[in-house]
């Protein structure tokens, strides 16, 4: 089983517990993918960090 936990934008948390079957894994997977491609833009973004130059 898949427990997708609250947490702040730039975390992905989750609980796993027993056996992980195929949609859940699925279901992990785009998580984690939408969570680094969020954080992706949001380092490029002209808000984020300056930029050291």
């Amino acid at each position: 089983m898949l427990d997708i936990l609250p947490a702040p934008d730039h975390v992905a948390a989750f609980r796993i517990t027993g056996t992980l079957d195929e949609p859940d894994f699925d279901r992990l997977i785009a998580e984690i993918e939408a969570s680094s491609n969020a954080m992706r833009s949001s380092a490029s973004s002209p808000t984020s960090a300056p930029s050291r130059t």
